[in-house]
Order: C-alpha cells, then sequence, then structure tokens
C-alpha cells in the first residue's frame, strides 16, 4: 500500500509532487481513497463516462481518445549522439528538400564539436546537418518568433479541414500522410521508435504560408513528452557552474510551405534504451482522476484539453553557463558525459491544459501511474 503524506515543491512554486512511500506496492492508498491497480487492458475502461466531466476542481476534456497499446514499460535510456551514417543521412534529407535541384557532390565536413555536415550546391541551395541532429535548408528560413500564429490543427481530428498555403491548398490529412512519409523515407535515427505527425501549427509570414508539424515519438504505442517543460528550473552552483532542472522530452519537426515544400526538419536525438522492465498493472484513467481529485487544492480550476498515458522523465544536469568559453575538446567532452547519463522513464497520466491553442504555452498536471504522485507543471 502507499500512503500519501504531503505536498512538495521540487522545481518551483508552481511545481508540486504529492509523494509516495512505496513506489512499486499494489494499491495506491491515502486517509481517504483506495486505488487497485488494472491490468494494461482495462486502464481506459469508463473513459465515456469522464469525457467532459465537471470534478469542480477540474474539468476533463470533451473528448478522449484510448490509446492503443498491449505492453507497457519502466526503462532507463540514455541520449544518442554520435552516428556513423550522418553523411548518408544528410544526403536523404537534402535530396527530399531540394529534388530535381540536389547535387549529390555539393558536402562538405566539418568536425569542430561533433560531425557537421554542409550542402551548398550551384543553385544556392543550403543545407546544414548537425550531430544533434538538425537538417535545415535556409534557402525558405523563416524565423517564425517574427510570423503570425493563425491557428492548430490536430492530426487525430481535423484530417478533413483545408490549408490553404497561398501557393496551394492541401488537406490536414494530406499535409499529415506526405510528413509521415518524409520521416519514414528519411529520418533512420528512430529505427526503435514510432513517429507520428500530431500537431500542425500554421503561421503567415509576408505573403507566405506556413506549416509546423509536430510528430509525437512513441514506444511500442505510448508517447514520449513532446514539448519543452514549462517549469525548467535553472539554479546557479558557483564556479561557472549551472544544475538544470526539466522533463526530458523529444520532438521531431517538420516546417513545410506546402504538403511536399520542406523547408526545415529538426530534431533532438532519440534515446538508447539501456534497460526495461514490463509494468503488468497500473492506476486506471478513472483513478487517476480521483487521485487529482483528493489531491489538487480546494482552490484549484482547471480545465483538460487532453489527457494521454507517456512515458515521463524529470532530468537534472549540470552546465557550464558559458559554453563558448569551453575549448572544441572540452565542450565534446560534456555534450558526451550529458548524453551517456541514464534516465529512468516512468508510465504517467498527462493531464494537459493548452490555454492559448498553442503548444508553446501548453501545462501539464501529471499522476504516476504507478505510484499515484502527483506533479503540477504549471
Amino acid at each position: 500500500m502507499m500512503t500519501v503524506k504531503k505536498l512538495t515543491a521540487i522545481l518551483a512554486a508552481a511545481v508540486l509532487m504529492l509523494t509516495a512511500c512505496a513506489e512499486d506496492s499494489e494499491n495506491y492508498k491515502d486517509d481517504s481513497l483506495v486505488v487497485e491497480k488494472k491490468e494494461i487492458s482495462k486502464i481506459y475502461e469508463g473513459y465515456e463516462d469522464l469525457q467532459g466531466k465537471d470534478f469542480e476542481l477540474f474539468k476533463m476534456p470533451d473528448n478522449i481518445e484510448p490509446q492503443s497499446f498491449e505492453k507497457v514499460y519502466k526503462f532507463k535510456a540514455s541520449v544518442k549522439y554520435g552516428s556513423k551514417d550522418n553523411l548518408e543521412q544528410a544526403k536523404k534529407i537534402c535530396k527530399a528538400f531540394f529534388g530535381d535541384q540536389y547535387e549529390e557532390n555539393s558536402f562538405t565536413v566539418d568536425n569542430k564539436v561533433f560531425e557537421n555536415i554542409h550542402y551548398r550546391d550551384s543553385k544556392g541551395n543550403i543545407c546544414d546537418y548537425y550531430d544533434g541532429f538538425t537538417g535545415m535548408s535556409f534557402v525558405d528560413r523563416v524565423n517564425l518568433q517574427e510570423a503570425s500564429f493563425e491557428g492548430i490543427y490536430k492530426v487525430s481530428t481535423d484530417g478533413e479541414k483545408v490549408i490553404d498555403f497561398g501557393s496551394e491548398k492541401s488537406t490536414v490529412a494530406e499535409v499529415a500522410d506526405s510528413a509521415r512519409r518524409f520521416f519514414n523515407e528519411n529520418i533512420s535515427a528512430y529505427s526503435d521508435y514510432h513517429a507520428e505527425p500530431q500537431d500542425i501549427y500554421l503561421y503567415s509570414y509576408g505573403r507566405r504560408k506556413i506549416a509546423e508539424i509536430i510528430y509525437r515519438v512513441e514506444y511500442e504505442g505510448v508517447p514520449f513528452e513532446e514539448y519543452v517543460s514549462p517549469t525548467g528550473k535553472s539554479i546557479d552552483l558557483g564556479n561557472g557552474m549551472t544544475s538544470l532542472t526539466f522533463y526530458s522530452f523529444v520532438q521531431p519537426e517538420l516546417d513545410v510551405f506546402g504538403k511536399d515544400d520542406f523547408s526545415i526538419f529538426h530534431s533532438d536525438p532519440p534515446y538508447v534504451i539501456k534497460s526495461k522492465e514490463e509494468v503488468k498493472d497500473l492506476i486506471s484513467l478513472k483513478d487517476a482522476c480521483e487521485i487529482l481529485k483528493n489531491g489538487l487544492a480546494e482552490y484549484s480550476q482547471y480545465a483538460f484539453d487532453d489527457v494521454k498515458l507517456m512515458y515521463v522523465n524529470l532530468f537534472t544536469s549540470e552546465n557550464p553557463e558559458n559554453m563558448m568559453k569551453l575549448t572544441d575538446e572540452e565542450q565534446r567532452e560534456f555534450f558526451e558525459k550529458t548524453a551517456a547519463v541514464e534516465r529512468e522513464f516512468t508510465p504517467t497520466w498527462a493531464f494537459i491544459m493548452n490555454n492559448n491553442g498553442s503548444g508553446f504555452e501548453r501545462k501539464l498536471i501529471k499522476v504516476n501511474a504507478i505510484t499515484g504522485e502527483i506533479t503540477m507543471d504549471v
């Protein structure tokens, strides 16, 4: 049994955890609530009754989409840095970007910190691939901070809606299909995972429209967090070092001026799973709601737009205050050391708020599906 003790701050005043004393005990228990864990196939039971339900302290989303997975794990993983096939990967991306204008012999390579590959062809096309990894075409580079946000499309529900790029009109489903094809045909580093277009953000930039496509990365049907934590906390440690705490995430992104008119691909390096343990039973979504109802402060008022099971890791790293003061070799050693640290990922119910319709302002309240621990990432 797990007994709830108190609320404790972990990052900042807005980040709270409801701690439990035994991580893997069979059931969850506090002074007024006992929750029996359910086998994986039953954790969405009763979800229909939760749709749009008002719990007074929070309101559930009107539409809940049960996820499809057969197994769930706890696992430890490190970041994948360094690859032997960078040039081949860069060639695939540049060929997809430039099509008939692509010139095979237009690459140069430098190894300043990691292997960086640069494409410059006779037609003025520019693309850079960094071992991090990022493929970018600067021909049509748009600074989205200077563009006007027009709206967001959910691939799962808005497939028939039409996006007007100015130069063409395409449905959300057509844009997503092209993005899916681009990833499957050109990006090899995520072979252990499934990447699926999830959100499409539309911006206007002068007379042009650009769509930013965010992928969801899943391991056997359960996704990682795909957006930067809003409550990342930095602490000055002295000696030129800072401590940074944040939720691990992975966010492949493809920017397009039309469904097949690619501008930028960016991604964080994927995780390499070092060890894993299958979890047979979890707190159900229905019971996670009851835990929230009991654990949130009486004055709480939240409206959730989405809820799903995710793999979550809270990670702390020590970083130089000024990376540019390090030599190339020191930078390489720092990145390799940080990447090698094993992070423990745990299945967690993520209750998501997206108050302005943009993932950049997304906020989450999480319930650990094993321990019942509540984390407020708002």
